[in-house]
């Protein structure tokens, strides 16, 4: 499970484009893929505890935003 799962979040690589014009291809170095099947469950796990991560600070949670 491990591996399939460190699988889908290594080697990502993302562009921008519009129109005719593309950006260069770059590394996804941290987080997950925005519409990707797994990306809600993935965002629930990391959010759902992130105010027992530091206790000390009144975080606010609102949809898909974090304000420390």
């Amino acid at each position: 499970m491990y591996k399939w799962f460190a699988s889908y979040l290594r080697n990502r690589k993302q562009f921008t484009a519009i129109g005719n014009n593309s950006s260069e291809v770059n590394e996804i170095k941290c987080g997950f893929s925005q519409g990707s099947v797994l990306g809600p469950l993935l965002f629930l796990v990391y959010v759902n505890d992130i105010h027992n991560a530091i206790p000390e600070v009144n975080i606010k949670l609102f949809a898909d935003d974090t304000n420390i």
